[in-house]
Order: structure tokens, then sequence, then C-alpha cells
């Protein structure tokens, strides 16, 4: 096994941000070298800005029918704006076109950066990093390199697109957690299945659009994730319960200064319960979480062997395979 190909060895990343001082998730610790000789994958960094310009060539025809198909497809469209969705599928081609020009595996912006301004200098990326991840990409949200790097590994164990979420909260009696993110994959249960169904929503009531999908209950799920120095990942076995009504998040009456402009949390809601909750928080590496449908303890075992990557689990589950 060791001796074996590592799982991501000649992939290559492209981020939009500034190099590894993401707004929300830096990591200062970390650096291209590093990455490639503990994964195998190639990142580089780019200047946002490098996007604006680029967008003013793209086909508006692509760009309209990209659109059509998103309206198309939903179940219903409620507060998202026509061009706000036309301004978002511009986007979304143009990061395909770069991905399919680069033979990228992974690219991410630090969405963050601009997402809460007044004029944001970019479409919402919501849509883009969906839809991405369906196309069989991982497309990471808030240019977390960490956080990538487990989708990628997820993704290319599972040939499942990946739910990149917060893990906002927890009840410790029912051993579950709420997982949320404005981004979550249509096509979770395999590209070759039915998409879920999903309404198209304004990005946590600020303008842009984001897809809220409705998840299926009781299946089985993969969480997993690296630490911030790559040195052991978390794989975290779950089951789908529950999805969250509107009714029932959170108000922003007393919410924090920073999170004052925006009207309701985001778009995709859904608990899973986990077994051994209490080591579960212990072990997980931050607020970012990866998620993709099925279990795998056996095929991620031996991708973790193969970087030399520790491998934290439930106390329960073992050695997955012995």
């Amino acid at each position: 096994i060791a001796a074996a190909p590592r799982i991501l060895e000649g992939k290559k990343a492209v981020i939009y941000g500034r190099p590894f001082d993401s707004s929300s998730i830096p990591a200062p610790n970390l650096n291209e070298d590093f990455i490639y000789k503990r994964t195998g994958a190639r990142i580089q960094y780019r200047p946002i800005t490098d996007l604006k310009p680029m967008l003013a060539g793209v086909s508006e025809d692509s760009a309209r029918k990209e659109m059509e198909r998103w309206k198309k497809e939903a179940v219903k469209v409620t507060e998202a704006a026509d061009q706000a969705i036309l301004d978002a599928s511009r986007l979304y081609v143009l990061l395909r076109s770069i991905v399919d020009k680069e033979g990228l595996s992974l690219i991410s912006i630090d969405c963050l950066s601009f997402s809460f301004s007044a004029n944001p200098v970019l479409p919402y990326p919501c849509l883009s990093f969906t839809r991405l991840r369906d196309d069989g990409f991982a497309a990471p949200c808030e240019a977390d390199v960490c956080a990538g790097l487990s989708s990628m590994v997820l993704q290319e164990i599972s040939q499942k697109p990946a739910y990149f979420c917060n893990v906002s909260s927890v009840d410790e009696k029912k051993s579950s957690a709420v997982l949320r993110h404005c981004v979550a994959p249509l096509k979770l249960m395999g590209r070759d299945k039915p998409q879920l169904p999903y309404n198209l929503r304004d990005y946590h009531g600020l303008g842009g659009v984001t897809p809220e999908v409705q998840f299926p209950m009781g299946i089985e799920v993969t969480m997993g994730g690296f630490n911030k120095d790559l040195s052991n990942f978390t794989l975290w076995p779950g089951r789908t319960i529950s999805r969250i009504k509107d009714t029932d998040r959170p108000s922003f009456e007393n919410a924090p200064p920073a999170y004052a402009k925006m009207r309701r949390y985001c778009s995709n809601h859904l608990e899973v319960t986990v077994k051994d909750m209490g080591r579960f928080l212990q072990s997980i590496a931050g607020c970012h979480h990866v998620m993709v449908a099925g279990s795998y303890p056996d095929e991620i075992r031996k991708a973790m062997m193969r970087m030399n990557v520790d491998l934290v689990t439930p106390s329960d589950l073992g050695a997955p395979g012995v």
C-alpha cells in the first residue's frame, strides 16, 4: 500500500487570493513545497483581480444558457434576481474554462474577502462551486486549502461531489451535528444519479444567489478532513437525520456586528447523527468539514497511509480493513 502512488499525485490546484492567507481560514504554516511533499498536489495562488477582466470575455450565450438551466431545473426561485443568476453563471463559465484549459482538479476563490462588501469585485461563486463539484472538480469555499485538499481526497475516493460545510452546532443528547453552508452539490449521490431538488435563494439576504438543496434523509455519509499541518485526517461516519426548516434557523436579531448586514444563515442546513460526539468535537480541525455520501473507511485508510498521515476515527470504528 505504502509504495502505491498517492491519491493526489500530480493533481493541480489554483486558488485566487493571497497565498495561504484566506480571509477566514489562513494557513500561514503551509507552503506549496510542503503540500506537494505531503500529498503530491501542486497548489498555485493568483490575485483575485485577475478574474474580473476575464469575465468580460465570457460568451453571453453560454452564460445565459447556464442561467436558464439553473432556473428551469429549480423547484422554485425565491429572492434571487435574474441578473444575479446570470452573473453567477458567467463566473461558472469562466472558472470551468480555466479548469479545462489548465487541467485542474481544484479551483477556489477567497470569496469572503468581498462577499459582505457593498460592491463585491466578483459575482458570488456559490452556483459556480456547486456546478464545478457536480462536474467532478473540487471547489472549496473561502480559499480553505486544507478543506480543499480534504475535498479532493474524498471526491477522488467516492467519485461523488463533496458538501463543504461548517460544523455549526451540536446536540450532545442526540449525538448529532448541524452542517451549514451556502454551497451544496446537487449530485450528492453520484454524478450518474439524479440530482437533488433545489431552490434558488439569495446569498444571506444580501443579493447574489445560492442553491438550497433538499438533502436525502437516512443515508450513510462520511465526514472528514485534514488538520492544519496535514499530519492527520479525521474520518467520521454518520447518517443524515433531518433538514432544518426556515422556522428553526436562528435569528440575527442579536448577532455580532460582523454579521449585521446578513438577514439569514446559510442556505443549506443538514443534521447528521454521529457516534462518539465528544471525540468528534475534540478531533475536527476547525469549523470547516467535508462530507460525501457513502462509507469508505478502507479506501481512506489506504490513502492516508500512502501520504504518511495519521487517521483519527471514532473509538469504536477500530482500524478499518484490519
